[in-house]
């Protein structure tokens, strides 16, 4: 074992006695023994929710249409209930194994809820579309997003974004007149890019996720519009995906890296061939192609390089102090 190594030869350079070694390699042994507890006791959580969810859904699919719709609401109400307080109670744990396993439970406790929001909106107060998706996502959005806040997660900023963005949809179908599909998009787009700038800002935690998140969101919501205005849509998002790309060059972050790119080898060869055709759209999609993959081998190996290694450290500051003249 290299900790091991490390203790014989501090020993021997007289930095540790043979006491100390001991104490210190108990102390790893036990941390060991910990980290493994507590990743089983996640993964039977893992395991476990997904038979519930697995369960429930073959369950609802073939006897949801022979439940009353008190039924319906009952069962959808315990999901929640059962998912937030067991969320809410593992978020509280002491590692950092059951604090993921809660933000997961307390995810499912959004989506659930949105869920229920959602049988009220078209069974019982008989709302139309727009309503319903309102209430579905500030539902979801309620649960999820305090959640967030105090306990970063992945599954928490995929539920909290997407509820977010169903409050932005169903908002945008209030009125009368519905827009145009392109105009669906660019609010999903611009919702997902301000997801992004406030992750990078600090405020969305785990702030890479919320960087690689917003971006494939606001990739997707643009390819989802691109039958409408197909151009313009495709501009946007290779220049979204080329911002991603700019990004995770200077930030040295590699998720970002990898949504950006896929998105431009997705979106510019469309672009090239709603320009120029079939005739000498291949040609230039091969062209553009070869030059984005040395555009993604340079921002890999920059942004390798900037990555701290795994056991790196941050070199130390300067001392402000100045030095006492002689």
């Amino acid at each position: 074992m290299a900790l091991q190594d490390d203790l014989e030869r501090w020993r021997d350079a007289g930095l540790l006695d043979d006491d100390q070694v001991a104490a210190i390699a108990e102390h790893e042994r036990s941390q060991g023994t910990g980290d493994r507890r507590s990743s089983l006791v996640e993964a039977i959580g893992y395991v476990g929710a997904a038979l519930a969810v697995g369960a429930v859904a073959v369950f609802t699919a073939d006897a949801w249409s022979r439940f009353t719709l008190a039924g319906q609401l009952a069962l959808v109400g315990l999901l929640t209930v059962v998912a937030g307080g067991a969320g809410i109670v593992a978020s509280r744990g002491g590692t950092a194994a059951t604090q993921r396993l809660g933000g997961v439970l307390l995810a499912a406790a959004g989506v659930s809820a949105g869920w229920f929001a959602g049988i009220v909106a078209a069974d019982v107060v008989d709302l139309d579309q727009a309503g319903i998706l309102l209430a579905v996502g500030i539902t979801s959005a309620a649960v999820t997003l305090p959640a967030l806040l105090r306990r970063p997660g992945i599954a928490l900023q995929l539920i909290g974004l997407a509820s977010v963005v169903t409050v932005a949809v169903g908002a945008l179908s209030l009125p009368r007149l519905e827009p145009d599909q392109a105009w669906f998009s660019l609010l999903a787009w611009s919702v997902a890019v301000a997801w992004a700038l406030l992750g990078r800002g600090g405020l969305i935690r785990p702030t890479g996720v919320a960087i690689a998140l917003g971006g494939a969101a606001a990739l997707i919501a643009v390819q989802v519009g691109t039958f409408d205005a197909p151009v313009a849509l495709l501009s946007l998002g290779i220049l979204t995906g080329a911002g991603l790309v700019a990004l995770a060059i200077v930030d040295g972050r590699t998720l970002a890296l990898v949504v950006g790119s896929l998105g431009l080898f997705v979106m510019v060869p469309q672009l090239t061939f709603e320009l120029f055709g079939d005739q000498i759209g291949a040609p230039a999609t091969l062209l553009v192609i070869g030059l984005l993959l040395v555009l993604l081998a340079i921002g890999l190996g920059r942004a390798r390089h900037e990555l701290p290694g795994p056991g790196a450290t941050a070199p130390p500051a300067a001392d402000p102090t100045p030095e006492p003249r002689p």
